[in-house]
């Protein structure tokens, strides 16, 4: 299994505590959010890690230098396009399977080893839960999860995609068509990975499962209030 973290925005809702630093960047527990993530897929014994940079691209080239086991994959376009679009300038290293997490989520390191063991072709880390506007929310039947964005009513959630997951080989394919579909043919450069997930939910080409993360730890660090907690929580 590979890695991809996508690490490419400037994370402009929390600027005042990134001072200028890509949001990845902020320390919690003296660790920046992107070492603790690498260090997760470490422990989970993933040996090759794709990061997809953007804004201040160069600090991640000094931050890695010297690290033979993370590839750099920079993404210019990143300040006009969404997370989907990053994900594109990735896709020559899509040819196995692989953890996929945002660059902004602090987890506990057992998520992923929840991931490694469940069955499916796609698992999304799930926190089941009641969730709020602004997370991507996932609605679930028998493990499966039939929709997913942030757009649904709360009240018809589930819970909330912590936004980490495994995407197996046999998946992988597909799942390069469609992001190739949104991004190339439709022009629809500022949308979300789930987007691509959810075409492929209604096209019926896979099926997603959602894998409880139980007691575990994730925290998406979007505002001052997240980062806030995140130090308090971890």
């Amino acid at each position: 299994m590979r890695g991809v973290i996508l690490a490419a925005g400037k994370g402009s809702r929390i600027s005042a505590e990134s001072n200028g630093l890509p949001k990845s960047f902020l320390e919690v527990n003296g660790k920046k959010i992107i070492q603790h993530q690498v260090a997760a897929l470490r422990k989970q014994g993933v040996q090759d890690i794709v990061i997809v940079t953007g804004y201040k691209n160069w600090l991640f080239d000094e931050e890695f230098k010297g690290q033979p086991d993370i590839r750099l994959v920079k993404n210019p376009f990143f300040a006009s396009c969404n997370v989907l679009g990053s994900l594109w300038f990735a896709r020559a290293y899509m040819d196995q399977g692989f953890f996929f997490m945002h660059a902004d989520t602090l987890f506990d390191a057992e998520i992923l080893a929840k991931l490694d063991v469940a069955d499916g072709d796609i698992c999304f880390a799930v926190e089941f839960k009641q969730t709020v506007e602004e997370e991507m929310k996932v609605k679930v039947t028998e493990g499966v999860i039939t929709e997913v964005n942030k757009t649904m009513a709360c009240e018809s959630a589930h819970g909330e995609f912590t936004g980490v997951a495994k995407i197996q080989k046999k998946a992988v394919p597909a799942l390069v068509q469609y992001i190739e579909q949104i991004i190339e043919r439709d022009m629809d450069h500022n949308t979300f990975f789930e987007h691509a997930i959810q075409k492929m939910i209604d096209a019926e080409v896979t099926v997603v499962r959602a894998v409880d993360i139980g007691t575990c730890r994730s925290i998406e660090i979007d505002f001052p209030e997240d980062y806030l907690r995140a130090k308090n929580v971890f």
